[in-house]
């Protein structure tokens, strides 16, 4: 008979659950912590953990404070790109982007922070940036700078938070299998594998695994730290 282990005791939150890396995070964070939750603008979820129905862009954050009060981990992974070169697009374009990629997450985190501060407890904020804010891809520069932003103020909120056991890391993924590189075409899809050793695009799968390891104690030490998850791609 298959030994089953005990699931650890820690409150998990993701935004962007509904597909992609955030659904991934949340699926297998079910098989290793006991109480996980994950927010997304879709009403009805296929899942194992607690879904909630919420538009970042039009919701108003405070709704949300009550499903963060007891989170130990928080996990910020929605965002949006665009892939339209840097002298396309207006200001509207760049608001978007840098409202739900920058701004949103950092005042959640702020939020998040506070409560966990008021209730003297630890916590472990991760915001999920991108390889896009340490290499240059033709295309993406809003969705660059916005990922470049989160990895400078989480920077700064880990020195200001660690001494009251509240720790920063971020994730930089490299491409995914998801659905912002079906935006690409094929030509640019066979272009950014060739940069990786293995000359595949990595899955969410993968990723997301990563990530829920960085949550166990074992990586309790980490703080103000950028992960590369890119399968090589940095090289």
């Amino acid at each position: 008979m298959e030994k089953t282990s005990k699931k650890i005791d820690n409150s998990v939150f993701v935004t962007g659950d509904s597909s992609g890396l955030g659904y991934e995070i949340c699926k297998i964070s079910c098989k290793h912590f006991n109480n996980v939750s994950g927010l997304s603008r879709k009403a009805d979820l296929a899942c194992d953990w607690n879904h909630i129905k919420f538009d970042l862009l039009n919701d108003n954050l405070q709704d949300i404070k009550d499903h963060l009060r007891d989170t130990d981990t928080l996990v910020l992974n929605a965002a949006m790109a665009n892939t339209s070169l840097c002298i396309v697009g207006g200001v509207e374009v760049s608001k978007k982007i840098f409202l739900l990629n920058y701004h949103i997450p950092t005042q959640m985190a702020k939020m998040w922070a506070r409560l966990r501060i008021k209730q003297r407890k630890e916590g472990h904020l991760i915001f999920v940036s991108s390889i896009c804010s340490k290499k240059t891809f033709k295309g993406l520069s809003e969705y660059s700078a916005s990922k470049s932003a989160i990895n400078s103020f989480a920077k700064v909120m880990a020195v200001e938070l660690g001494r009251k056991g509240i720790r920063v890391n971020t994730v930089l993924p490299g491409y995914m299998e998801t659905n912002m590189t079906k935006e690409l075409s094929e030509e640019q899809v066979q272009k950014i594998s060739q940069r990786i050793p293995s000359e595949t695009l990595l899955s969410t799968n993968a990723v997301a695994s990563s990530i829920v390891c960085l949550m166990k104690d074992e990586f309790s030490f980490c703080n103000g730290s950028d992960f590369v998850i890119d399968g090589g791609q940095m090289l």
